[in-house]
């Protein structure tokens, strides 16, 4: 991964969850897809980040909006959760690179899913989010951190 390619991700994958016509589930599946098909790029094949951009226009194709353009409850500010959990992540350095961020990504959309079954307005919203990102952030153990067994 190199600068660019890596930026060129970064920013077509932001520009997914910001998108108003996907759910935060298929917003996922659409970067997930991408990241997969950004792995198979080799040198030969030109500049890693035109391959990236490529690869979410292919990914996003596949995956037509599963919305019309108004949004369910908590659907916006649950993207804009995904998003930054994405954006500059710890998670890339882990094993898996770039699929590890989804992975981490995909955590913390279930984690905060779950909170949100039992809540049902904005400052319940806010608790929810606190909540996760307090166990991510601050109580979780990187598994690459952890003492062996």
């Amino acid at each position: 991964m190199d600068f660019d390619g890596y930026a060129a991700w970064e920013q077509e994958a932001i520009a997914v969850f910001d998108a108003f016509d996907r759910s935060p589930g298929l917003a996922l599946a659409v970067v997930a897809a991408a990241t997969a098909d950004a792995w198979t790029w080799r040198p030969e094949a030109g500049a890693l980040a035109a391959h990236v951009r490529r690869a979410f226009h292919r990914a996003s194709a596949a995956r037509p909006p599963d919305r019309p353009r108004g949004e369910g409850r908590f659907e916006r500010p649950t993207k804009a959760f995904a998003a930054a959990h994405l954006f500059a992540s710890w998670s890339g350095y882990q094993e898996g690179g770039l699929t590890a961020i989804v992975r981490a990504v995909d955590s913390a959309l279930s984690q905060l899913e779950s909170q949100l079954d039992e809540r049902t307005d904005r400052t319940s919203f806010i608790a929810a989010v606190r909540s996760v990102d307090l166990r991510l952030r601050h109580e979780a153990v990187p598994a690459s951190l952890a003492p062996d067994s």
